[in-house]
């Protein structure tokens, strides 16, 4: 495992859902479906999540893709960073009158400087 002194503060929350994605779903391609996303931008995301953390966090076949060992550390710890975010989302979803605008929000900072 390679081992940085610098925080993670590149690794952004996109990249944490498409690592949970695509244990989740199993492949690449289901997990960029379930994302809405195409899957060479998908593919795109979870290597550089790869580089960013100077590890492999999947192994890839031509069929699945499953996390190393090291990804079911990281994955444990991307759905505790994610967790809340999910939740408070969850909570003002439900009270936004149909056809209303959506908000957009950004926490300034990367979700990454947890991982650390």
């Amino acid at each position: 495992m390679h081992c940085s002194s610098k925080p993670y503060n590149s690794v952004t929350d996109v990249q944490l859902r498409a690592l949970i994605a695509v244990a989740d779903e199993g492949t690449f391609t289901d997990a960029a479906v379930a994302l809405g996303i195409a899957q060479a931008a998908f593919s795109w995301t979870i290597t550089a999540l790869e580089a960013e953390l100077g590890v492999r966090l999947l192994r890839r076949t031509t069929r699945l893709a499953t996390l190393t060992s090291v990804g079911a550390r990281v994955i444990d710890r991307a759905r505790q960073i994610l967790r809340p975010v999910a939740e408070w989302h969850g909570s003002w979803t439900t009270h936004r009158p149909s056809g209303g605008r959506r908000s957009r929000w950004s926490a300034g900072r990367a979700p990454g400087h947890a991982l650390g």
